[in-house]
């Protein structure tokens, strides 16, 4: 481990984990490109020629619109999957009254089986508001498939401070290589657009304060947040906004940012996205 850190001196950090092992892991955001279920030929074209070999897909969408087209494109192009369960999004499509089936977990551990070859990771078909039910689950899906899914913690979407932070200690414990952070893309709505980013700021620096050496994942982010704490990766479906708004992504050697550039195609305005978060893992101080 020594001569690994000798190595790799520049570009990846080793921690002592909760268990007392060593872990390396690379410095930089690994970016991950989301909202490509049902892109188009040309959204995903345009991703991976502008660096990205990354993304995120839900299996909610995957399940629904049939996945066939989208994993004979990441199977060409040797792309890496993220797979959420998406079961917060059946969840809430059966709160707003849609006839949405619960995810299977069979199903799920069927679909990771069958593509494990092109699959980074995958996050737990968490129960929501059941931690019991989603830790039962969490054990099913290590057992079915023989790979541990990635656990996701979700704070107090109303009110942060009051989150569940022994769950999240207790996930810490577990010596997970890294845990999801989820729920936070509507977070900070009451206090108003402009004051979002704040809200999720202040929970951020709660969660680092806490434990500055666990690996996280940002499920949902892409602001300019990702710059200012140590995440192990994120993703987003933010980048689309270039081809549907001309708004465009800006890396200054610090902090991230947005805005809108007419000037430009939409497409040229999503390749320029593309480029900059897929860079994101070298920029912000990895290799």
């Amino acid at each position: 481990m020594g001569l690994l850190q000798r190595i790799f001196i520049q570009t990846a950090k080793i921690v002592k984990t909760a268990k007392g092992l060593l872990r390396i892991t690379i410095k930089g955001v690994r970016f991950f490109f989301s909202g490509l279920d049902r892109a188009s030929i040309r959204d995903l074209e345009t991703v991976v020629q502008k660096g990205g070999r990354y993304i995120l897909c839900s299996f909610y969408y995957l399940r629904e619109y049939k996945s066939k087209r989208l994993m004979d494109f990441i199977k060409k192009f040797n792309l890496q999957l993220l797979v959420d369960s998406g079961e917060f999004s059946a969840y809430k499509a059966r709160m707003n009254g849609k006839k949405i089936e619960k995810i299977s977990l069979k199903e799920y551990a069927d679909f990771i089986l069958t593509f494990k070859d092109y699959i980074f990771g995958y996050f737990n078909l968490d129960v929501t508001n059941d931690a019991k039910k989603s830790k039962a689950n969490f054990e099913k899906l290590k057992k079915a498939t023989g790979i541990a899914p990635i656990p996701i913690w979700h704070p107090n979407v109303n009110d942060w401070t009051q989150s569940d932070w022994m769950g999240l200690d207790q996930l810490v414990n577990e010596d997970h290589a890294v845990i999801g952070i989820g729920a936070t893309v509507h977070m900070g709505l009451k206090a108003g657009p402009r004051l979002m980013t704040t809200v999720k700021d202040s929970l951020f620096n709660e969660i680092f304060t806490r434990h500055p050496l666990q690996n996280f994942h940002w499920l949902g982010g892409s602001s300019k947040i990702i710059c200012k704490y140590p995440f192990f990766s994120s993703d987003s479906s933010g980048y689309l906004q270039g081809r549907r708004k001309h708004q465009v992504y800006y890396f200054d050697g610090k902090d991230i940012s947005t805005r809108i550039d007419t000037k430009q195609d939409r497409y040229e305005c999503l390749s320029d996205n593309v480029q900059i978060l897929s860079s994101l893992e070298c920029l912000t101080g990895g290799f």
